[in-house]
């Protein structure tokens, strides 16, 4: 069974470009925060943050487009993964972004601009 899922939000700050050192791929950092509804005051929705990864044609289109305040659509799977430090164990969940889009401000005829990914494998 195959995992997708969708974050829709504001990128916290503009994506951080590494190379990784088995094959020199490009990959892309970011955090994205999406807002939920707050039941007990509706005028102040709950922010959940999220640490995002795109790797290699992903990371090209996320370093062209994407900067501190964009709003996005993003799709792909959340993964886990763990690692020590100073002895202790640590998990770190991260969304790896299979493709994305700009959110769009004003409705138009359309709310979301593609930037990537094949649009019949999109979830919306």
């Amino acid at each position: 069974m195959t995992q997708v899922s969708m974050l829709k939000g504001n990128l916290g700050k503009d994506p951080e470009i590494r190379f990784t050192t088995t094959n020199n791929a490009k990959v892309a950092t970011f955090s994205i925060a999406t807002y939920r509804e707050n039941p007990k005051d509706k005028t102040k929705p709950f922010t959940d943050w999220f640490n995002c990864v795109a790797y290699g044609d992903q990371a090209d289109i996320v370093e062209a487009n994407l900067r501190k305040g964009t709003s996005a659509y993003l799709f792909g799977k959340f993964r886990s993964r763990d690692y020590e430090k100073d002895g202790k164990k640590l998990y770190v969940t991260q969304f790896w972004v299979d493709g994305c889009g700009l959110a769009l401000k004003k409705k138009e005829n359309n709310d979301f601009i593609p930037l990537s990914g094949d649009s019949d494998e999109l979830p919306f």
